[in-house]
């Protein structure tokens, strides 16, 4: 009988091994603690890191640190008083989930040396909105569209790449930003660079709304580029677009710069929206909660000028943190009438054809008043008033009612034959046929 052969261990899995040991000995890196599940997390693992802190920030349990190494960041818990901005550290303790990304609760803390922060990097943007350069010292370009004061500091809602992402502005930032005795609102349209420590607003589920960075040192922030449509008041120099082009394109000039457009109010939500139309064509426009007009009661009829940002996030193109006014040149109040059609003609309108190019003639009726008689099917109140499901011929309708809307016809029974006047917004779920 032969005896049994020794039993041969590739040398490439023995060195794979050894590298695991190895690294599970040596310092842990940031970016293995983030891939980690949850429910890894939740085991709590012993875990070191080395690096730098690039930040100190409040948190329910008091200042974090923001620790930045090689390749990747994290925050650091438990760590009041025990480190400052700048200094190289070794962190023992355990991983944990935390809020809103994994972070680390200290054991221990070794400083071990001290050295200038490195200035902002310059980050890719799709990692910048997904959350991969959480925790870490970036820097990133873009168009300032709504600036506030709150809390002592400069808030500043900016669009790069067509997203928007938050900055909050320390004092020494802001000096840096903002002329002697100048106001928030003037960064309004500018094109700014901004860089500090990124950050994100999460929902309760934890998944990112939108990245957001604090700024700490005035020279990790500066315009460059002033605003192209500076100016709030109507009727300024100032080039006007037609409400149909603005989803058209625009410019390279103008790109991501605010649009001046126009049109007579068919509905308006105080504070926050404004519905407008010129002829066959509509366009919802957001109002920014501290803008001019913000708190103007427009009513049904005016004519209006608005400044704002085009928004292409939703069906069509609408205007977001925008300012208005009544244009000067303008009768008030004059109900308009609105465009008799049913629902059949306007989801024809809006029903693809293969290889067309051209707009659909006279218009789409997307944002604009229109005017419909159908059957009751089921009315049902909501907390903002109500809808009611109605059918007209062989197209089924929902319909959103206001408080006061609601309450006059919430009662009505299922059956009756009633006319609809309201703005058209066509589900985003629609898929013609």
């Amino acid at each position: 009988m032969r005896p049994a052969p020794a039993t041969a261990v590739p040398w490439c899995l023995v060195a794979a091994l050894w590298a695991a040991l190895a690294r599970a000995e040596d310092a842990s890196r940031t970016a293995d603690i983030a891939r980690l599940q949850r429910h890894q997390l939740e085991s709590g693992p012993a875990v070191t890191l080395r690096g730098q802190v690039i930040a100190l920030e409040p948190g329910k349990e008091g200042t974090e640190a923001i620790l930045e190494d090689a390749d990747g960041g994290i925050r650091i818990l438990g760590i009041e008083g025990r480190v400052g901005i700048g200094d190289d550290v070794e962190i023992t303790g355990r991983a944990g989930p935390g809020h809103p990304a994994a972070a680390v609760r200290a054991t221990g803390v070794v400083v071990t040396g001290h050295r200038p922060l490195p200035p902002p990097r310059r980050c890719d943007i799709d990692a910048f909105f997904a959350g991969g350069e959480e925790c870490r010292l970036v820097e990133v370009e873009g168009i300032v569209e709504r600036a506030w004061t709150a809390g002592g500091e400069v808030h500043l809602e900016i669009q790069a790449a067509g997203r928007l992402f938050g900055a909050t502005l320390a004092p020494e930032a802001a000096a840096r930003l903002l002329p002697p005795g100048g106001e928030p609102r003037g960064l309004v349209d500018t094109r700014v660079v901004i860089g500090g420590a990124a950050g994100s607003e999460r929902t309760r589920r934890g998944e990112i709304l939108r990245p957001v960075i604090r700024v700490a040192r005035g020279e990790w922030c500066a315009i460059v580029e002033p605003a192209v449509e500076p100016a709030v008041e109507p009727a300024v120099a100032s080039e006007v677009i037609s409400p149909e082009t603005i989803g058209r394109g625009l410019p390279q000039a103008r790109a991501g710069h605010r649009v001046r457009t126009y049109g007579e109010v068919i509905h308006a939500v105080p504070g926050a929206t404004l519905f407008l139309q010129n002829g066959h064509y509509g366009i919802r426009v957001g109002l920014a909660p501290e803008a001019a007009g913000a708190d103007v009661r427009f009513a049904r009829g005016d004519r209006v000028e608005v400044v704002g940002f085009v928004d292409r996030s939703g069906p069509v193109a609408s205007l977001r943190n925008a300012w208005a006014a009544r244009r000067p040149d303008a009768a008030i109040g004059t109900p308009p009438r609105p465009i008799v059609a049913t629902p059949a003609v306007i989801l024809d309108a809006n029903r693809p054809l293969p290889g067309a190019t051209a707009p659909a003639e006279p218009g789409d009726y997307q944002g604009c008043l229109i005017a419909f008689s159908g059957v009751v099917l089921q009315t049902q109140p909501t907390e903002e008033g109500g809808i009611v499901l109605l059918r007209c011929d062989a197209t089924i309708v929902t319909a959103e009612a206001d408080g006061p809307t609601f309450s006059a016809v919430g009662g009505t029974v299922p059956g009756s034959f009633v006319q609809v006047t309201g703005v058209v917004a066509i589900d985003r779920e629609w898929h013609a046929a």
